[in-house]
């Protein structure tokens, strides 16, 4: 894959919030989830210290184990008595995934977490948590921020 652009810790500063995953696939040893967007609050180590667009964003996972998909039904219409429940991954998953609300990492832990909005038949909360052992974040074209807010479109190439 050849991308311009790549961040290897400090995971806490990527946002995925109203982003999808477009696609999830092994390559080799490696799993690799593909993203349409992300924000990343800065890119110090490309001397950037303010908040970035990214266009179509690259995750590649090495060690990708523990997965765990967890519906919760909690505040939900007719179902907040509902209890969580664990489901198995299955390729329609992320087409049921209706948007990612907010992700977070444990980078001493070595684990990821993504939630959003899940809807097969009922509205619920989806948490997506795995372990890892090393992850790359690539890019090829990012606009800043602040032109974002002003119009300006990550274009990809």
């Amino acid at each position: 894959m050849n991308t311009n652009f790549l961040i290897t810790k400090d995971f806490d500063r990527l946002s995925l919030h109203d982003s999808g995953v477009e696609k999830f696939y092994k390559e080799g040893e490696n799993t690799i989830i593909e993203f349409d967007w992300s924000f990343l609050k800065n890119y110090s180590e490309n001397g950037i210290d303010e908040g970035i667009v990214l266009g179509k964003t690259i995750m590649k996972v090495k060690g990708y184990k523990n997965e765990k998909f967890r519906l919760d039904y909690s505040g939900t219409a007719n179902f907040k008595n509902k209890k969580p429940e664990y489901i198995i991954y299955n390729q329609n998953l992320f087409n049921l995934w209706d948007v990612i609300m907010e992700n977070s990492t444990d980078e001493n832990n070595n684990s990821f977490k993504i939630s959003g909005f899940y809807e097969d038949n009922i509205f619920c909360w989806i948490d997506w948590t795995f372990e890892f052992e090393s992850i790359e974040i690539s890019w090829k074209n990012h606009v800043l921020h602040k032109d974002w807010l002003n119009g300006h479109l990550v274009i990809e190439k």
